[in-house]
């Protein structure tokens, strides 16, 4: 451009130009200096694509490491018989790992695998799926040398679930219809609910629709293995390799996890590579390896029995032992043996409740399955000593003086910062606020429990839970959401909503003592707390349906607004949402001076108190690298709050279009 504009103004000296053909020819030369920019920059661009390119074309001509004979005979299903006969293998000629190793596997046995780091067992299962050929020796599936097979067909009778699980760049449907393309949208369901992983799915804002990131990183390693554990369900092969499936998960996902395992090894030849007994407990043969050596093999006593009801045949004394050392560790049952009851051995555990709760870390539930007086379920809750403690209260000191059904309370187990709970199972048919019948029977529980409790609930120490409690959540909120406003998942968009939440928490704190006064008109009694569908049963009973609630761990003395809580949006489970007509009629015998319009009132308090817990809950992930998958949520949460201050009559200053409402600061 400086070339051009120095020869211009030298040809306009001498008269050759005028000045307008010289601004003329300028203007042509800055509209053709862009173009060759960019074609510039494409160019640089394009020869990084090449050499990708390239990289991926010799990844796609690279060779298998092992051939595929021209007579290799195809294979449908096997049954899953495997034998290992003298096999040698080194990867190199200076490296031997696996030195004359032999053994057999019955169709439908589980079998472990032990071994230090390098003794050679994973290596035992890249022979088996026929990535490596063995130096020596052969492997038989069904009595034929795996040689002998079609590649693809050999490895499509293998499902395998890694240590490190991986996942596509794609939604968690994409991820799991990988083992079958093209399954169908039941058939992914299905099997996400075999592996544990369906009631997480389903809490994600877009559920199976939610993109996981490259290899998964917007998952935990957990939820990423249980989507390995579905994927393999959807496959549904012979035979199943678990290598490591439970390492660097903590105890209770790790329980989620054996429990899908339980139900992914019936009817499949299993082989377990894992240094925790749990994994391992329930495999009926082992084999420990040492220096690529066989040095303990059960597997020839393991045969299954014909068409059993469970997967495997009776357990050997070797893994008899090993699941009772295991069951027998476990926290729960330490804890359950500390009450002394005559049961002590759970039949099996399982997760009763699996949630990430950052506001409750050390909530973990399990089900001990027989270890009751009568051979029943019992419930092991394990949380904070302080919302033990409350729990507790209301078991021993409140339930048994109110006229209502509640689950049977074992004890409980104090261990420095954490408590153990027992409890009874609650059997029932799971709450549905769609349901006016069970609405009515929440109303009815309700009413009794708020007008029988308020003497006993006083005397038995429980915390505050008015209005108070609420603030202090919006207020540590409120701090959260500005600390993590730099989050790099939020756009434009996201922000806004935000800094108008923001805005609507400070003015609902400047005037928080008006929504005290609203909050007024009845005694203070025991109330619930997260009274919705998840901690409520409903049983059958002569005179109708009959509710039982649990998990009182946000129980406390409080006028009952929280409980009597209504949502305009169902579907988010935010409150039970009981029948007001129904409540008043049961309370109003013992509260005369209060009217139907003072529960309405109260019921809007509940549902401003309500909007503000779960925006709290929701507000504990605005640090993660997905955040802005919540935000929807929080979105419909406070739409709900204002629709609760609304209904309160609470004016609103006009704002600039498209704002959040924001209260206006003229005395009620």
């Amino acid at each position: 451009m400086t070339i051009v504009l120095y020869l211009g103004i030298a040809h306009v000296r001498s008269g050759a130009l005028s000045l307008g053909e010289l601004l003329l020819v300028m203007g042509y030369v800055a509209k053709l200096y862009d173009p060759m920019k960019t074609i510039s920059r494409k160019v640089a661009t394009l020869q990084g694509y090449l050499v990708s390119v390239e990289r991926a074309f010799a990844v796609l001509d690279e060779q298998p490491d092992v051939d595929e004979r021209p007579d290799a005979q195809p294979i449908a299903r096997s049954r899953g018989t495997i034998a290992f006969e003298n096999v040698s293998f080194s990867y190199a000629p200076d490296r031997p790992v696996l030195h004359d190793v032999s053994f057999a596997i019955a169709a439908g046995t589980s079998v472990g695998i032990e071994g230090a780091t390098g003794a050679g067992k994973t290596t035992l299962t890249n022979l088996l799926t026929r990535l490596y050929d063995p130096s020596a020796g052969r492997i038989l599936l069904d009595g034929v040398d795996l040689r002998d097979y079609r590649r693809d067909d050999l490895r499509r009778q293998f499902a395998v679930v890694l240590q490190e699980s991986v996942l596509f760049s794609a939604s968690i449907a994409e991820n799991i219809a990988y083992a079958v393309p093209g399954a169908s949208r039941e058939q992914i369901v299905a099997a996400a609910r075999a592996a544990n992983v369906h009631e997480f799915i389903e809490r994600l804002p877009q559920g199976y629709d939610t993109e996981v990131g490259e290899r998964g990183v917007k998952l935990s390693g957990g939820q990423r293995q249980r989507i390995a554990l579905a994927r393999a369900f959807l496959k549904d092969s012979p035979v199943l390799i678990l290598d490591e499936p439970t390492s660097g998960v903590d105890a209770h996902t790790e329980a989620a996890i054996v429990e899908a395992l339980g139900r992914l090894q019936q009817g499949r030849t299993v082989i377990i590579i894992s240094h925790r007994p749990s994994a391992v407990a329930r495999c009926s043969a082992m084999i420990r390896i040492e220096h690529g050596r066989i040095v303990v093999d059960t597997s020839q006593a393991a045969a299954p029995a014909p068409a059993p009801p469970r997967p495997a045949a009776l357990p050997t004394r070797l893994a008899t032992a090993r699941r009772q050392e295991t069951l027998l560790a476990h926290p729960a049952v330490q804890a359950w043996r500390r009450l002394n009851p005559d049961r002590v051995v759970p039949e099996r555990i399982t997760p009763a409740k699996f949630k990430a709760n950052k506001t409750r870390s050390h909530l973990t539930v399990y089900r001990l399955q027989g270890v009751g007086p009568e051979g029943e379920a019992v419930i092991a809750k394990r949380c904070d000593r302080g919302e033990g403690l409350v729990e507790r209260a209301v078991y021993e000191r409140v339930l048994p003086h109110v006229s209502l059904p509640g689950p049977h309370f074992y004890g409980a187990v104090e261990d420095q910062d954490v408590c153990w709970l027992f409890i009874r199972e609650v059997q029932g048919e799971k709450y549905d606020v769609d349901r006016p019948d069970h609405r009515a029977a929440a109303a009815q529980w309700l009413g009794l429990l708020h007008t029988e409790a308020p003497s006993v609930a006083r005397r038995a120490g429980l915390p505050d839970a008015g209005p108070g409690r609420y603030r202090d959540q919006m207020r540590a909120t409120r701090d959260a959401v500005r600390n993590h406003l730099d989050n790099p998942a939020f756009g434009n968009g996201d922000l806004a909503f935000l800094d108008r939440l923001l805005e609507q928490f400070d003015d609902l704190d400047e005037h928080w003592g008006r929504l005290e006064r609203d909050c007024s008109g009845l005694p203070p009694t025991l109330i619930h707390g997260d009274f919705n569908g998840k901690n409520l049963r409903i049983q059958t009973a002569p005179s109708g349906p009959q509710l039982v609630a649990f998990d009182w761990a946000d129980a406390g003395l409080a006028v009952p607004a929280v409980d009597l809580a209504q949502v305009a949006t169902p579907s988010f489970r935010m409150s039970a949402s009981p029948d007001l007509a129904t409540y008043w009629s049961v309370v109003r015998e013992s509260w005369p001076t209060c009217d139907h319009a003072d529960i309405e009132r109260l019921a809007n308090c509940g549902a401003v108190f309500r909007a503000l817990a779960v925006i709290t809950w929701d507000a504990n992930h605005l640090a993660e690298a997905w955040a802005d998958a919540f935000l929807p949520n929080l979105q419909i949460y406070q739409a709900e709050l204002v629709r609760a201050l609304d209904h309160l009559g609470w004016p609103f200053r006009s704002e600039s279009a498209g704002r959040a409402p924001a209260l206006e600061s003229q005395p009620r």
